[in-house]
């Protein structure tokens, strides 16, 4: 059932099993996993049911370093989290992610790539994105190859990466637990503090509203599935018996903090004329959208002691309108009606462009010139676009085009290393409830961007000995092309990170933050490694993984 928490009485105590807070993709995937169960579970949830300006008011504010996005902009406090506005992207990691590379530091999971895959079966049930197959020769049994007479053993072609709806798991889940005996919605109220005891035990979760009211959950069990920032912010702030951040006895919490690093690098085009390249979206087998993509083989990668990268096929920048398409320039021209992933990728791109175009009256005429002399194509587009967009469960997930002279620009996505150095911290300024707020401290890693010019290259000469495609960039300029246009991307992974031993990280194997025995973190921050891949489906397969541990438990509240 759902209570709003604005409407409680200041001082009022809830006791649970278990205490989930924040009600997003992990901590929706665990309440449902419970319900049904014969335990009292309470999702404590900042925001409200529906999205709401002065919830999310509560994450801005928050000081950033140049390069990384502002911190409000990838998040939602609302039930339904972040997948109220992602793109839907689902991507598995893959089994070197998980491997300790002796070329790069603080690498290497306390569990494998099997122990983690093993849950994606279930976890895309969730993301209702279909079979867990990313491999385009299950998922696309029938199709062309990526590139007509394309074989390497270098770059892999076959990796598919596959689309949600895009599922809003508080619209799509929440009607469950709105009904469940067990499980409890508290809506509008954000924690503000967790009490640890001298038993190494967390005792209880201290609640504030928006209309004043202070609350507070006692539980034997509690999960911070508040997002990255919002859990990291809640350790940080909360203090041990012995006056300690929780979570912090090895110095590791808010350290190691990555996403993942963008680029559009080059022009990819067939080396015959007329050859097929997989272009478009495609529907799997199982009738879901998914997109494939070029990756380096792991022996490669190890070879060349390089990072995990992938690269997709893109579309002329938006802001230079001399690709002449009509949707190229409608796209610039309202980017602000885009899903914030996308929209920033715009503004980035533009300003990389802006260097080199002048921005005069000649500039915007171009833009419109495209729009009105292409305008059969726009409208045809236009029409095409609002059905699958918009009026349909299952939508396209984004525009992609067809290139006019075969060539595509490559659009990278890269891993970030973990760095201590690139860290989260406290600020000296606080929110309204007296928490403070966070201060980032980030740099790109020279490490991660010699490993996309690497990868690059490899790349290039993957693509050229199989004589079937060509990638061509200026090998002169690659390195300071990349360092001038690869941006961090909205993921926040790793200031949580699991470890065997707690001074190497923050939570375990299980996800239990290190020396307490009923605190537990559900987010991407407790990835060691980011790999390429989007974290959605990990950060789900990871709650499923959590809620079978918990289920195991013997009951009992602290």
């Amino acid at each position: 059932m759902d209570v709003d928490a604005r409407a409680l009485p200041s001082g009022h105590s809830i006791d649970a099993d278990i205490c989930i807070i924040g009600g997003g993709p992990a901590g929706i995937t665990l309440a449902h996993e419970l319900s049904g169960l014969a335990i009292k579970v309470v999702l404590v949830e900042s925001g409200d049911l529906k999205a709401r300006a002065e919830n999310d008011a509560l994450n801005h504010g928050h000081h950033t370093s140049d390069g990384f996005p502002g911190l409000e902009l990838f998040r939602r406090r609302g039930f339904g989290g972040a997948s109220t506005v992602w793109g839907g992207r689902c991507v598995s990691l893959d089994p070197i992610d998980f491997e300790a590379r002796d070329y790069l530091p603080l690498s290497g999971w306390p569990i494998g790539f099997a122990e983690v895959s093993s849950y994606y079966p279930r976890a895309m049930v969730y993301l209702e994105a279909g079979e867990a197959e990313f491999d385009a020769k299950q998922a696309l049994p029938n199709a062309d190859p990526f590139i007509d007479g394309f074989e390497s053993d270098v770059v892999r072609s076959s990796s598919f990466e596959r689309f949600s709806p895009p599922t809003d798991f508080g619209r799509r889940w929440g009607p469950v637990l709105r009904t469940s005996a067990n499980v409890q919605v508290l809506a509008n109220a954000t924690c503000i503090g967790l009490e640890c005891g001298t038993d190494g035990k967390i005792s209880r979760a201290r609640l504030a509203t928006l209309a004043g009211n202070h609350l507070s959950v006692r539980a034997g069990q509690f999960i911070l599935a508040a997002g990255g920032f919002e859990s990291f912010r809640l350790l940080a702030h909360s203090r041990t018996p012995a006056g300690h951040a929780l979570g912090n006895a090895g110095g590791m919490l808010g350290r190691c903090l990555m996403s993942h690093l963008e680029a559009t690098i080059g022009t990819l085009r067939a080396s015959r004329p007329g050859a097929r390249i997989a272009w478009n979206f495609e529907r799997s087998r199982d009738g879901v959208y998914g997109r494939r993509r070029l990756t380096i083989a792991p022996d490669v990668q190890r070879r060349a002691r390089t990072l995990n990268f992938s690269a997709r096929l893109h579309h002329a920048v938006f802001a230079d309108p001399r690709h002449r398409h009509p949707v190229l320039s409608a796209m610039f021209l309202v980017k602000g009606v885009l899903l914030p992933e996308y929209r920033r990728k715009i503004s980035t791109l533009d300003r990389a462009a802006a260097a080199d175009l002048p921005r005069g009256a000649s500039f915007w005429a171009a833009h419109l010139r495209n729009l009105f002399t292409g305008l059969p194509t726009l409208l045809g587009f236009s029409a095409d676009w609002f059905w699958r967009r918009h009026l349909v469960y299952r939508r396209i997930p984004y525009v992609v085009l067809e290139s006019r002279d075969g060539g595509y620009p490559v659009d990278i996505n890269a891993e970030e290393s973990p760095d201590p150095a690139n860290r989260v911290v406290l600020s000296d300024r606080l929110d309204r409830f007296g928490v403070p707020l966070l201060d980032v401290h980030w740099r790109p890693n020279p490490r991660d961007l010699d490993s996309i010019a690497q990868n690059c290259r490899l790349l290039r000469d993957g693509l050229a000995h199989s004589g079937a495609a060509r990638f061509d960039f200026d090998d002169a300029t690659l390195d300071s092309d990349v360092r001038g246009s690869a941006p961090i991307g909205g993921h926040h992974i790793g200031i949580t990170r699991m470890s065997r031993h707690p001074g190497d990280g923050v939570v375990n194997a299980d996800c239990r933050v290190h020396g307490l025995d009923n605190l537990y973190v559900a987010s991407a921050s407790v990835f060691p490694t980011s790999g390429h891949a989007n974290p959605t489906l990990t950060i789900v397969a990871l709650a499923l993984r959590l809620a079978d541990h918990l289920r195991a438990m013997p009951r009992g509240r602290a």
